[in-house]
C-alpha cells in the first residue's frame, strides 16, 4: 500500500484540493507507479486513482511513450525551459512593463558640484578636490571649507593689486554657495555661473548672474552691490533676495526677502520691500511689480525642497529637469495644467513622478530623459 503521506496526497488530489506542485508530483508518481511490476495498490485503487489522473493528464504525454527517459529530450526542454524563464524575465523587467514612478527610482538627485574657472583660464572640479586652499589670486586665498561651500579670504594689508575675474558655475544636478571677499554669501541653484572680481575694489561692488542665485549681501553704505542678470539691474545696499535668470524661462524674476533693492531694466524701475516681486517678461521687457507674494515658492530651492504654489507644469518641469538633469520632452502639446505641492529634493525622482502622475499628465521616462505623451 501506499504510505500515509502517499494517501494524503491521493486524497488532496481527488477532491481537488491539492496544488499545482503536487498535482505533478502525484502524476509523476503515477507514471513510475504503471511501469513497475510489484506495485501495491489493490486493483479497485489502482482504477479510482487512475481514473481521476487520467482526466487531468494531457493524453499526448501518455504513460506508454514513457518506457525510458530520453536524456537528449530532456535536454532540450531544459534549454527550452530556461529560454522562457529568461524571457519572461526580461519581458516582465522591460521599460514598458514598468509606471513612470518604478522607472524613476533610480535617478538620484542632484548635490554639490561645481567648477570655478580661474582669471588665468584654470579650471578647478570643486567637488573632486579636498577642503583646503586651492589657489591665490591677487591676494587673495580661495578656499574649499565644505564639501559644497567656497570663501574669498582677501589680504587687506596687500598693496597695488588688482581684481582678477573669476567664473563659478553648476551643472544642471548641481548646486554650490560662494562667499566672496567682502562676506557677501550666494547660493547658486543647478545650471547657473556668476562671474565675481577675486577682490572688490572701485565705488560700487558688481557681479553678473546666469541661472538662479540666492544673495545675503554684506552691508557697505559706500559700495553699492549691483548685480546684472538678463539684461537687468538689480542695486542694494545690503539686503536677502533672490533673482532667477534662466535663459529658458519667460520671464526674470527678482524676489525680495529682507531690506530693499531697486530693479531697473530698459529705462523702467522699481523699489522692492521684503515679499515683493518684480517680473521681467523677455517678450516685451516689460516690468512688473507684485505685492505680497508667497516668497517661499521662489526660494524654497535654497532649503532643499521643492515648492509649487499653483505652478504652470511647464514650469515644474523646467525645475525638475535641471535637478534631476534630464532632458523635458513633449510629443504633443506643453501641458496647460498648474500643480501645488512640496517636497524635499533629496529623494529620488519617484516622488516627483507620483505628483506629476496625480495631475492625470501621461508620460514615461527613458535613460534621462522625461517624455511628456
Amino acid at each position: 500500500m501506499p504510505k500515509p503521506d502517499e494517501l494524503e496526497l491521493i486524497r488532496k488530489y481527488q477532491d481537488g484540493t491539492a496544488s499545482e506542485e503536487e498535482k505533478a508530483l502525484l502524476e509523476t508518481w503515477y507514471l513510475h507507479y504503471n511501469q513497475q511490476e510489484d506495485n501495491q495498490l489493490s486493483e479497485s485503487e489502482y482504477q479510482a486513482i487512475s481514473a481521476d489522473i487520467w482526466k487531468n493528464l494531457d493524453h499526448a504525454s501518455r504513460p506508454a511513450v514513457i518506457r525510458r527517459l530520453n536524456w537528449s529530450k530532456l535536454a532540450i526542454a531544459a534549454a527550452i525551459l530556461l529560454f522562457i524563464t529568461i524571457g519572461t524575465y526580461f519581458y516582465v523587467n522591460k521599460p514598458y512593463n514598468r509606471t513612470p514612478q518604478q522607472m524613476a527610482q533610480n535617478i538620484m538627485p542632484g548635490g554639490d558640484a561645481a567648477y570655478l574657472t580661474l582669471s588665468d583660464g584654470k579650471v578647478i572640479v570643486l567637488n573632486k578636490r579636498n577642503i583646503g586652499d586651492l589657489a591665490n589670486e591677487a591676494g587673495v586665498t580661495i578656499k574649499k571649507t565644505t564639501p559644497g561651500e567656497l570663501i574669498y579670504e582677501a589680504d587687506l594689508q596687500a598693496e597695488g593689486v588688482t581684481a582678477e575675474k573669476n567664473t563659478i558655475t553648476t551643472p544642471n544636478g548641481g548646486q554650490y554657495t560662494v562667499i566672496l571677499s567682502d562676506g557677501t554669501k550666494i547660493w547658486l541653484n543647478a545650471g547657473s555661473s556668476l562671474t565675481f572680481p577675486s577682490r572688490f575694489t572701485g565705488d560700487f561692488r558688481e557681479v553678473d548672474l546666469k541661472g538662479e542665485g540666492y544673495f545675503e549681501v554684506a552691508k557697505d553704505s559706500s559700495h553699492p552691490f549691483h548685480v546684472l542678470a538678463g539684461g537687468q539691474e538689480i542695486s542694494v545696499l545690503g539686503t536677502h533676495f533672490n533673482v532667477s535668470a534662466y535663459s529658458d524661462e519667460p520671464s526674470i524674476r527678482t524676489t525680495l526677502v529682507e531690506g530693499s533693492v531697486k530693479v531697473t531694466h530698459h529705462g523702467q524701475s522699481f523699489m522692492l520691500s521684503p515679499n515683493d516681486r518684480v517680473t521681467d517678461q523677455r517678450k516685451d521687457g516689460h516690468l512688473r511689480l507684485e505685492h505680497g507674494i508667497d516668497a517661499d515658492e521662489d526660494i524654497a530651492w535654497k532649503s532643499g525642497r521643492f515648492y509649487f504654489n499653483n505652478t504652470a507644469v511647464s514650469t515644474v518641469l523646467r525645475q525638475v529637469g535641471r535637478w534631476y538633469n534630464l532632458d523635458i520632452v513633449y510629443e504633443g502639446k506643453v501641458p496647460g495644467d498648474f500643480l501645488s505641492g512640496s517636497m524635499s529634493r533629496n529623494q529620488d525622482l519617484s516622488q516627483v513622478a507620483k505628483l506629476l502622475a496625480l495631475t492625470g499628465i501621461k508620460f514615461r521616462i527613458e535613460g534621462r530623459k522625461l517624455i511628456v505623451q
